[in-house]
């Protein structure tokens, strides 16, 4: 038997294995970093154009050489538009000749090159001019060194910019009496000088993000030139939200985006969905699109290693990615390097994990009440003699408070980041550990990053970036949590010797002792991930380049399951289980990107022509076998007594696509873009398989012209609008083929294995194709302190690939076809406030919110609904069809409830047709899964070095189907189970809510009280931190240094009585609890 203290296997060889491993990979990153060569920022230019704008020759040079343009937009307001003509000529003769004329000029420092308006000024005497020499350091509203800002003495040509400490010198003429602190992404400063020689500055973040960069796939634009609809998460929401999973991040901070976790084991991943559902009965996940390799996975992600997430959503935005963006993408850009010395940085937290939102069961008296409620209706349970004693002397056992644990959760990143005038490199490790609720259940995953980009020369720029990343998820027993919510509280847990009873009581033998399990049960997954890229970019032409991007992504995963001869499994009377399964799946792409941008007067041109080539391999073998002698796990299953069954697969497909998109902007006010795709995919039907996706979308920016420049309160407006087209072949390789099946003959009355025809073939099998309409708008006011955008959308998808069913004669159940179409509309609004801001404090609020409408428009064509797969002309996607509660038969109804064979405490039902009984025609749609609308509300408050934020997130109007109240109280077990603790009825408790213990009217009106709502409210993380001021950062030799605490689902306000209303649909079996995270961290930099 078993002591009362847990202890778990945990074999050491793996890790050993695992260290091993970890460092070979950290050497080859290592050598990789050491050989890349040493190149050198270009300072030869390239460079035509006529009539350009200043900004636009500003940004050729950038791409050319490398280097940063530090100037005020404003500075360049009135500047005359210029030609010019080199080839191979210096940065500084290019310079001149820009500038030559203007009221600009120049200084360079290091690869930064500093604009700033020429002073205008009389002549002086000639007498020696007396200096002063000014120093300080520049921090932003969190007390951190803000690097590469922009000093200036205003009215005179002296100028610096600050190192990475913050800190900055500066010699000014002795009647210069103000510094000018500037910084892209920052509100300018002016600041007295006064008879003081040391000025400390601390900048605010900017009210305005339309210089804000967002990825659009095969490239990047300005957040104000963008013309689709696209939402953004940036790194500090990333970090703050302290989520071990990166798809996280974005719930409650993109607008139309439905996240939901899958469980609440550790580890479990994210399901996630972008503008409601397309397909039916297919996936509806979005591509992911890590650093340009697509298809990758966010759960191998460190969210410490991610320095911004964009989201695609409508049809232009998504239509560059064709087919693979049909449901959305998601554009992940992890960190990289930055010219600069090197800096290292420590990331990392440490906390408890505590159950929370617990189900409310019944205590002892309450379910022995309810027992004998039971037995009074006929129920034949009973209770043991011991049980017995234990009522009788008021000895319960709380099953759930044996089982459950407080667990811990860590996480450490350091990163090393820098570059020089040859290249850039960013280098980062990582490990997250994350115990469960229940014991035996954990999560581990290591990571390693390594990027690095530089110039062959004034023409070639080359870079690669790894990933690799190690996860271990074991998620224990998928019984022992269960068992303890179902266990009657009657029963013992220890014998008088303090020994496990495998078996609580003797009255049952269904549910053994769940502290069983965690010790005899294992369910561990490995996951082993390596994916990057390599590229190489040739600038052909001026404004004209080539970039070459190979993309592999390798990813093993090995999955073993082991239940010992005291599990549930196994009852204690058969040896062991075990199963084994491994799975190699590898994948490229190779991207071929013509570029092409160009500016002439107050006209910008841009566009790509690109192919690409995805090809995908995968394969994987399993085995589950019984009867193991020894308690071996997987690694032994040839000792096994039987080989239940034994299986492998290979599965191949290929997509080869060609692309263009085309940009022009006229003035900064009007913008349009054209995006083309072809794919031809392997998956679908000779002579189907070639589909073009085209999209087109337009922006107007109607605060530039002339009418509303004098309306002062607006800041921005701009009106969007596009239309595209995008595919789907979202079936599995091979589904157009015929196929068979092993089957069981008689072959002269001995049973022998045959082989049948198993599916007909499909020859014309095509795409599922979305058409989709949007018309946004973005807006600011008061500077942008409101400021945010609105989307409205509709998108129809036809050909849906579905299962159709065929005639008898044919000797074929179904085939997969093209058929049907749904559609979706819906609005999203997306607001940023700055409610406060001052030089101390501030504070800032992001909403989101988002409506979705999910119909189906056609089945199959007769305009019938599908009423044995629930699928409904007119209705969502997902329904619960069923009969429609209504309350609790009562004693005074006893005669109208005996008309439907019903008695007082059964369930009462409508009768919709009012026939007088109730029959298949009185079910209907009762509710649908998916939310009315979901949103989110971040606010954040900054004074001084403290900073505080909270975040909520709601969703709303989603009735599901309950799992755990259908085994714990709405299908009756006959008193086998504890309960609920709910106003059930009986004849002194006339309860509407709940019917009467066995005796409920059956179980077919027992499980109506299954469907529930589960909209919440959860309050998703609160922060504290505090970051320490540059005169104690220069004591302890740091350039950064935060603490921090972090509380991730402390509350959630919902009326859902299960574990927790995000996965509220899960199965009581393998299902996990809902925990709030209690962290304390330090970002540390130096």
């Amino acid at each position: 038997m078993y002591k009362k203290s847990i202890a778990f296997r945990r074999p050491r060889r793996y890790l050993f294995k695992l260290l091993l491993t970890m460092k070979l990979v950290a050497v080859l990153l290592i050598v990789t970093i050491l050989q890349a060569g040493a190149k050198s920022y270009a300072q030869k230019v390239t460079i035509n154009v006529k009539q350009a704008s200043i900004a636009s020759v500003l940004d050729q040079i950038q791409q050319q050489t490398g280097y940063d343009f530090l100037y005020n937009s404003t500075h360049l307001q009135g500047t005359k538009t210029v030609d010019l003509h080199f080839r191979n000529a210096s940065l500084n003769e290019v310079l001149e000749a820009c500038f030559s004329g203007q009221p600009l000029t120049y200084e360079i420092e290091n690869t930064t090159v500093l604009i700033h308006r020429k002073k205008i000024s009389t002549p002086v005497p000639d007498t020696e001019i007396l200096q002063r020499e000014i120093s300080g350091r520049v921090t932003d509203h969190q007390n951190q060194p803000l690097e590469g800002v922009t000093v200036a003495a205003k009215g005179t040509h002296s100028v610096t910019t600050t190192d990475r400490a913050g800190r900055f010198s500066l010699s000014v003429p002795q009647q210069a009496t103000t510094l000018v602190f500037t910084l892209v992404g920052f509100e300018p400063q002016e600041h007295s000088i006064g008879t003081s020689n040391n000025l400390n500055v601390s900048l605010s973040p900017s009210l305005s993000d339309l210089d804000e960069v967002v990825v659009i796939g095969y490239g990047s634009v300005k957040k104000s030139d963008v013309t689709g609809a696209i939402g953004s998460v940036d790194r500090d929401a990333i970090v703050r939200t302290a989520n071990i999973q990166a798809a996280g991040a974005i719930q409650g901070q993109v607008a139309g985006v439905n996240l939901l976790k899958v469980n609440g084991k550790p580890g479990d991943d994210y399901s996630i969905e972008i503008r409601g559902l397309n397909s039916i009965g297919k996936g509806n996940a979005p591509l992911v699109v890590i650093d340009g390799v697509m298809g990758g996975s966010l759960s191998s992600l460190n969210p410490a290693d991610i320095e911004k997430i964009d989201v695609l959503k409508d049809a232009s935005a998504t239509a560059i990615y064709g087919s693979r963006g049909s449901n959305g993408v998601i554009i992940v850009t992890t960190r990289q390097g930055a010219p600069g010395k090197n800096r290292i940085a420590y990331d990392g937290y440490v906390g408890m994990k505590t159950p929370t939102n617990l189900p409310d069961m019944m205590d002892g008296p309450q379910f022995v009440a309810n027992f004998n409620e039971i037995l009074k209706n006929g129920g034949t349970r009973y209770f043991d003699d011991k049980e017995k004693q234990n009522i009788e002397n008021g000895v319960y056992t709380d099953w759930i408070d044996l089982l459950l644990q407080n667990g811990m959760q860590s996480s450490h990143n350091i990163s090393l980041s820098g570059g020089n005038e040859s290249s850039r490199h960013f280098f980062s490790a990582g490990y997250l550990k994350e115990e469960g609720n229940v014991p035996a259940e954990e999560f581990s995953r290591f990571t390693l990053k390594s990027n690095i980009d530089g110039k062959i020369n004034s023409w070639i720029n080359a870079g690669t970036s790894t990933y690799v990343s190690y996860g271990i998820q074991d998620q224990g027993s998928n019984e022992a949590l269960r068992g303890a919510y179902r266990l009657r509280p009657t029963g013992d847990a220890y014998d008088e010797n303090g020994e496990l009873l495998f078996w609580p009581t003797t009255s049952d033998s269904q549910t053994p002792n769940p502290l069983f399990d965690p010790l005899n049960v294992k369910n561990e997954t490995r996951n082993f991930r390596v994916f990057g890229n390599l590229f190489v970019e040739v600038n052909l032409l001026d404004g004209l380049s080539f970039r070459s991007t190979i993309s592999p992504y390798f990813e093993s995963v090995r999955s073993g399951n082991f239940a010992g001869k005291y599990s549930k499994a196994n009852t204690g009377t058969r040896n062991g289980s075990g199963g084994y399964s491994n799975q190699l799946n590898f994948s490229y792409t190779l991207d071929n990107v013509l570029s092409y941008n160009k500016s002439v007067k107050s006209h910008s041109f841009g566009g790509i022509l690109a192919n690409s080539i995805v090809s995908s391999r995968g394969e994987g073998a399993a085995q589950d076998v019984l009867d193991l002698p020894y308690d071996s796990f997987w690694y032994n299953t040839g000792s096994a007594g039987n080989i239940e069954g034994v299986s492998s697969y290979l599965t191949e497909w290929a997509l080869l696509s060609y692309m263009g998109r085309f940009n022009y902007s006229f003035n900064d006010k009007y913008q349009l873009t054209l995006t083309g795709r072809a794919d031809g995919s392997s998956k679908l039907a000779a002579g189907h398989k070639w589909a073009f996706f085209p999209s087109a979308a337009i922006a107007w920016r109607v605060s530039e012209e002339e009418f509303l420049r004098d309306v002062k309160p607006l800041s921005n407006l701009k009106l969007r609008l596009s239309y595209g087209v995008v595919g789907n072949d979202a079936v599995a390789p091979y589904s157009t083929q015929a196929s068979i099946l092993q089957t069981l003959y008689d072959w002269g009355g001995d049973a022998a294995l045959g082989f049948a025809p198993g599916a007909i073939a499909n020859k014309s099998l095509g795409w599922e194709k979305s058409k989709e309409i949007n018309l946004g708008i973005d807006f600011g006011f008061l500077k942008n302190r409101i400021s945010g955008s609105v989307d409205i959308y509709s998108r129809k998808t036809e050909d849906l690939i579905l299962s159709r069913a065929l005639p008898q004669h044919t000797g074929f159940g179904a085939i997969t076809a093209n058929v049907g179409s749904t559609a979706n509309k819906g609005v999203e609004v997306a607001l940023n406030t700055v409610n406060i801001h001052t030089s101390n404090f501030s504070w800032k609020t992001t909403l989101t919110f988002a409506k979705n409408h999910n119909e189906i428009v056609e089945l199959y064509g007769d305009q019938k609904d599908d009423i044995g797969n629930k699928w409904f002309i007119g209705q969502p996607i997902q329904v619960h069809y069923a009969e429609v509660f209504d309350g609790i038969w009562q004693l005074d109804e006893a005669e109208e409830a005996a008309k439907y064979g019903a008695e007082p405490g059964h369930v009462k039902v409508k009768d919709l047709n009012e026939d007088g009984q109730i029959t298949e025609v009185d079910r209907q749609i009762i509710g649908s899964p998916l939310p009315k609308w979901i949103g989110g509300m971040t606010n954040t408050f900054a004074y001084k070095g403290v900073d505080f934020s909270f975040m909520l997130y709601s969703r709303q109007g989603s009735m599901i189907y309950s799992p755990f109240h259908h085994s714990n109280f709405a299908r009756e077990w006959n008193g086998r189970y504890n309960k609920l603790n709910v106003n059930y009825w009986t004849e002194t408790n006339p309860s509407n809510e709940w019917p009467a213990p066995n005796n409920t009217g059956g179980r077919g009106r027992e499980e109506l009280k299954a469907y529930v709502d589960a909209s919440f409210v959860r309050v998703q993380n609160i922060t504290l931190g505090y970051s320490f001021s540059p005169n104690i950062l220069s004591r302890l030799k740091m350039s950064g240094l935060r603490l921090y605490l972090t509380a991730n689902n402390p509350l959630i306000f919902t009326d859902y009585a299960g574990f927790d209303p995000e996965w509220s649909g899960q199965n009581t079996f393998n299902m996990g609890i809902s925990s709030a995270t209690y962290l304390f961290g330090a970002n540390i930099s130096f």
